[in-house]
């Protein structure tokens, strides 16, 4: 019975010494995610919110938001950057998990700033506008480009 234990404590050992051993060399593989809002509205200059939601417990994460300004380490989930400038930027989130371990993810195109242009004028039929203008019109015309599309409004008022 003694030889018997002393065997069976024999497996025990071997196999936890087994599991231990690859467990501690297993690799770690995080999922990395990011979100942004808003991603394709608005024009500069456009406030930006991003949410790290990794799974895992990074212990820094590093932002490059894709416009050239430098990158941007942190240890918050949610930063804000503002783009100054029309133009459609890749975002890449680097997370950096203990001993100098680090991943990346990358979204080529993922935030969309749009250029507005505005054009307004003013004429006068008859009269003169600055002292009494017995009749007058004004125009305002919007244009904005957004994607590949123009898109364009006018207005007059008389």
């Amino acid at each position: 019975m003694r030889n018997h234990s002393i065997f069976l404590g024999i497996i025990i050992y071997l196999v936890l010494a087994i599991f231990f051993s690859i467990s501690a060399h297993a690799q770690f593989n995080p999922v990395l995610e990011f979100s942004a809002s808003p991603t394709n509205c608005g024009s500069p200059p456009l406030k930006v919110k991003f949410t790290d939601k990794s799974i895992g417990n990074p212990t820094k994460r590093i932002w490059d938001f894709g416009d050239g300004t430098p990158e941007h380490p942190t240890k918050l989930l949610m930063i804000y950057h503002t783009y100054k400038e029309a133009g459609t930027y890749d975002v890449k989130l680097t997370v950096e998990y203990g001993e100098g371990e680090t991943h990346t993810i990358t979204k080529v195109g993922y935030i969309k700033v749009e250029s507005l242009i505005a054009d307004f004028s003013v004429a006068s039929s008859s009269g003169d506008i600055k002292q009494n203008p017995s009749s007058y019109k004004s125009c305002y015309k919007r244009r904005a480009t957004v994607g590949n599309k123009r898109q364009s409004h006018s207005r007059c008022r008389q």
